[in-house]
């Protein structure tokens, strides 16, 4: 088992991405806490995992709130008595004309895919991975940078972001043992984009993906898990394309 007894956060962890990757690490022997603000989903996340005594915890925070990302981290804390791995994977996306976007979609975006990555980061950074001398951090990014689109404005300008935090916080803590990462999925069929990416614009979408097909969350569970692990130590500040060739 690749993370045996290794501990896991992973926010936005109670479907799509983050529930996919919260299975493969738990099945490679992690000890796993899924984040997400929607109780209702987060506990029924964590009870499908009820079988076979796995060892998960359900963390209830919203990561815009840092006070509420502090919490959760000293939950898993309590719990664990340490945290390995960080996934960065909580997010939100409004489909919408630029000249339609309000200030406060635009914020709301921003506050929980940018903003909450840095909260949780520095949570675990200072709560643990600092005093620990060791650590891995996975952003959940996206192509959106790199290829733009119509109608995700904020949702690209937060991704961005990511990936610049995620370079500046490589260089600042790699003195102390702690690699940070990001993947970049491609067009990924998830809760948040299953009404959308079909008919048409399906057909479009995978003309120009050299596979063929829109991404699954589970495509993403391979990359997340090597950079887990202790394969990818001498890797940082790097992004990771899961996106079947589409750029």
């Amino acid at each position: 088992m690749r993370l045996k007894d290794k501990v896991a956060l992973i926010t936005g962890a109670a479907s799509g991405m983050g529930l996919a990757i919260a299975r493969k690490f738990v099945a490679e022997g992690a000890k796993v806490a899924l984040n997400d603000c929607r109780k209702e989903a987060l506990e029924e996340a964590v009870s499908s995992f009820s079988e076979g005594g796995k060892d998960v915890l359900a963390v209830f925070a919203d990561v815009s709130n840092s006070a509420e990302v502090d919490r959760a981290v000293d939950l898993v804390l309590e719990r664990y008595g340490r945290l390995d791995i960080l996934v960065n994977n909580a997010g939100i996306l409004r489909f919408q004309r630029i000249v339609d976007l309000t200030d406060e979609m635009w914020q709301r975006v921003i506050d929980v895919n940018l903003t909450g990555a840095f909260y949780c980061t520095r949570a675990a950074l200072d709560k643990a991975m600092l005093k620990q001398r060791r650590g891995k951090i996975i952003y959940i990014a996206s192509v959106s940078p790199y290829v733009g689109g119509p109608m995700v404005a904020p949702y690209a300008a937060s991704k961005g972001g990511i990936i610049g935090l995620m370079r500046a916080v490589a260089k600042e803590v790699a003195h102390a043992g702690i690699t940070a990462n990001a993947i970049a999925p491609g067009y990924m069929v998830t809760g948040m984009t299953r009404s959308v990416y079909r008919g048409t614009l399906q057909r479009r979408l995978e003309e120009n993906i050299a596979l063929g097909r829109l991404g699954r969350p589970e495509d993403v569970t391979g990359a997340a898990t090597f950079l887990a692990s202790d394969e990818s130590d001498y890797m940082t500040a790097h992004v990771m394309l899961v996106d079947g060739g589409s750029i």
